[in-house]
Formats: structure tokens, C-alpha cells, sequence
């Protein structure tokens, strides 16, 4: 397992995946089968409190989805962090 550089590209802390439907954390949480219990940005282990679209600075033409923290989902885009690439969740938009 190795970790990568990503890119915050768009807040997503209070949107929803579909109006009316679930929100983005619990939208990863689904399809990942399993709970984030902890911010997804390496080494971060704060409490999750949403979901963001990210990039890859690898891949940039590609958007995933991942949960982070308050502090860091409130980054302003362009802000480049680390995370697990199994922690990624693609994104087709």
C-alpha cells in the first residue's frame, strides 16, 4: 500500500449526492463498504466531517472522492495533501 499526492478541487461538505439523497461521506462509506472512522488525509486521524472531490496530481483527469476532516476539508482548492490511494473512491461526473 503506498500513499499519493492529491489535489482539493471542490467543497463538498454540505452538498448531497442527488438532491434529497445521502450526503458524500455516507456515499463513500457505501460503496467503500466499510465506516471512515478518521480523516483520510496521511497521517491525519481526526474525526471525518464530510467527503471532498480530490484529484490525483498524478492523474488530474480523473475526480474521487474522499473523507476528510473539518480542518482539512475546509482547504482551499489547489491545496495539495497526502492520502492512501485505497482510500480513494472514483468519482464519475
Amino acid at each position: 500500500m503506498s500513499y499519493i499526492k492529491i489535489i482539493l478541487i471542490s467543497s463538498t461538505a454540505e452538498d448531497r449526492v442527488e438532491p434529497g439523497g445521502i450526503n458524500w461521506l455516507d456515499f463513500w462509506e457505501k460503496r467503500k463498504g466499510k465506516t471512515s472512522t478518521h480523516c483520510r488525509s496521511y497521517p491525519c486521524y481526526k474525526a471525518p466531517a464530510g467527503a471532498r472531490l480530490v484529484k490525483r496530481a498524478d492523474q488530474p483527469g480523473k475526480v474521487y472522492l474522499l473523507p476528510l476532516c473539518e480542518e482539512h476539508i475546509l482547504m482551499s482548492e489547489g491545496t495539495v495533501l497526502s492520502a492512501w490511494e485505497s482510500d480513494l473512491e472514483l468519482i464519475l461526473i
